[in-house]
């Protein structure tokens, strides 16, 4: 307890510069004016420039969730990755602790160029009342972080604490679920409600322990003695998790209560934390941020913003100077229709000679900071203003230089919060093949049954439905486990498979390929010699949805649906299929769509071959 108050205590005091930075930071994400200059006008207005650049980048970049594959680093490695590729996809919709998994990561996307970092714990997660058993990712709160003083990075770090606030009820939960790991949580709770106490909330005041947004917001703390909270820290070593409650003493030993001592927790040595870098820095662990480039000039437009806003309000009310001894000040009021009693109406009342010198620069003034500000984010607008760079404007090329420019910077984001992916799932996989001790169920289709029937025709992993397009498969660890050991896994990201889709180009894409199978019979003859294929029906599905069409699902239909639509109604018992009566028979299709059907809608939606329009052909 001795070593894990004293690295509590250093690593609070080592942030201490960059703590007094957060409040200005998290005012700017919010728009709240907090500078001087600003805060003194009467216009109170916020240019939330920065704040937008990252909210949409992250919309940019982080649009839809990670798609990559794990391949096993073993000679039977076929099964194995298909069955652990089905765990990362099942866990990754159902990791959904505070928030979903994609809304984490954006969430970690968004505030790392506020704070130049964020982190995130990758725990092993059984929680009894979900149901939910697997691994899990948790947002940090950049004031919960205790980083090892002087290490530049995570990966370097012997240490990681982290500090929470967690209710009772919760440690009590964890030491049902995990006696003898878990401890005197209960003897805590005792204490606690002996004294009918709040816990920890009440003392949550401190400035430098709540955020701008929570004091500002929600500036009233209210406890409640029924369901208490306790604030916890936890010290994550490499070979050892140490929780303790630092501001409940067990009055028995006089030290803070002892929750959890956990040896050998995580996995190949790794700590179970992961950061997201905006600029990683060479000699930081804390990286640098769009909001710590950008401040000054934030705080500059706001003020230039809120100056000639007043000035514009003087230029139309200007002050008047009025002489006391021939005006009757009871007389003074403001607004149409009014009526002053003075005895010189001409002299005694003047109104002030303002100089229109500032309200006349103002437009080149904000043009200047806008640029730079847009300049320092790889961004721009598409507008003409003076001060603004002369390839900013509204043609054509302009455009397309704003394009490439925002999306390099787009790319930089992209690879740092990819880089942070590969983090979480090498972690997730470690923690699989590692702490999957209860067999997994999970649902799967058609095309997945057919691959697990291939590869594990003897093992009863597999439960298929009357429908047999859809089933259970149960993974348990020991599929995992090659000579006594579990396997190791190589981890592959799908590079760019978080980033926003741009339809018009895959339409482009799509429907080139789709020409070119079209105008050359021959050209998927030669594909198949080489002992490969094109699912021209897939790449039809995908022309349709990135060309917009609605309910596409109603024009590629599967066979099934096309008997219905013929009139098939099923078949007998003996196989042969049922005929509906009518004037005409109708011919039931193949089983499968081929090739020249695909080919058929595809060159009738594409407008013929050559310019030859298909009717004529």
């Amino acid at each position: 307890m001795d070593e894990c108050q004293q690295h509590e205590a250093d690593s609070y005091k080592w942030l201490a510069t960059k703590r007094d930075t957060w409040d200005d930071k998290e005012a700017m994400l919010v728009c709240s004016l907090e500078d001087q200059i600003s805060g003194d006008t009467k216009s109170q207005v916020f240019d939330p420039v920065l704040s937008t650049i990252v909210f949409e980048r992250a919309a940019r970049v982080m649009a839809q969730n990670p798609s990559g594959k794990a391949y096993a680093v073993s000679k039977n490695d076929v099964g194995k990755n298909l069955l652990m590729n089905l765990l990362l996809k099942y866990y990754r919709n159902n990791a959904n602790e505070c928030y979903s998994h994609l809304v984490k990561l954006r969430m970690m996307d968004t505030y790392s160029p506020v704070y130049g970092s964020f982190f995130a714990l990758v725990p092993w997660r059984i929680d009894e009342r979900s149901g939910y058993i697997g691994p899990e990712l948790t947002l940090i709160p950049i004031r919960d972080v205790r980083p090892q003083p002087g290490r530049k990075s995570v990966g370097e770090s012997d240490w990681f604490g982290v500090k929470s606030l967690v209710s009772l009820s919760w440690l009590l939960e964890q030491q049902k679920t995990f006696p003898g790991i878990w401890r005197n949580a209960d003897s805590l709770a005792a204490e606690i409600r002996s004294k009918k106490s709040e816990g920890d909330t009440q003392r949550a005041s401190a400035k430098e322990e709540r955020s701008y947004i929570e004091r500002e917001w929600w500036p009233s703390l209210i406890g409640d003695a029924k369901y208490p909270s306790v604030e916890i820290v936890t010290e994550y070593r490499r070979d050892r998790w140490i929780t303790w409650a630092p501001k409940q003493v067990d009055p028995k030993t006089s030290r803070p209560w002892v929750l959890r001592v956990l040896k050998e927790p995580y996995p190949e040595g790794m700590l179970p934390i992961v950061e997201k870098h905006a600029f990683p820095l060479l000699d930081s662990i804390i990286g640098l941020g769009e909001f710590e480039r950008g401040q000054t000039l934030q705080l500059a437009i706001n003020s230039l913003i809120n100056l000639y806003l007043d000035g514009v309000k003087y230029s139309i009310f200007p002050p008047l100077h009025i002489n006391p001894d021939n005006v009757i000040p009871s007389s003074f009021k403001w607004g149409p229709g009014e009526r002053w009693y003075m005895n010189n109406p001409n002299k005694d009342v003047q109104p002030m000679a303002l100089s229109p010198q500032g309200l006349q620069t103002f437009q080149s003034t904000y043009g200047f900071m806008l640029a730079a500000i847009q300049n320092l984010a790889g961004s721009t607008q598409v507008t003409k203003m003076e001060g603004v760079e002369p390839a900013v404007g509204k043609t054509p090329e302009a455009i397309k230089y704003m394009s490439y420019r925002e999306s390099a910077r787009d790319e930089w984001d992209r690879f740092m919060m990819e880089d942070t992916i590969d983090q979480i799932y090498t972690r997730w996989i470690a923690l699989i093949t590692n702490k999957l001790e209860r067999p997994q169920v999970i649902r799967i289709f058609e095309s997945e049954i057919e691959e697990i029937q291939e590869i594990y025709k003897d093992e009863k992993i597999l439960e298929v439905f009357k429908s047999g397009k859809r089933g259970n498969a149960q993974i348990d660890k020991s599929q995992f486990i090659e000579n006594g050991e579990p396997v190791k896994f190589d981890f592959e990201l799908e590079t760019g498979s978080t980033m926003k889709k741009n339809l018009d180009e895959e339409r482009a894409i799509f429907g080139g390929m789709l020409t070119e199978l079209v105008s050359n019979p021959r050209f998927l003859e030669e594909v198949r010699v080489k002992n490969k294929d094109i699912d021209i029906g897939e790449l039809f599905k995908r022309y349709l949805i990135a060309s917009g069409v609605k309910d596409w699902d109603r024009i590629l239909i599967e066979p099934e649906q096309m008997l219905q639509k013929e009139g098939v109604v099923g078949k007998t018992a003996g196989g042969a299929v049922p005929q509906v009566s009518g004037p005409q028979t109708p011919q039931m299709p193949s089983a499968r769509f081929n090739d020249a059907d695909i080919a058929m809608a595809a060159e009738q939606i594409l407008g013929g071959i050559g310019g030859i329009p298909p009717a004529s052909r």
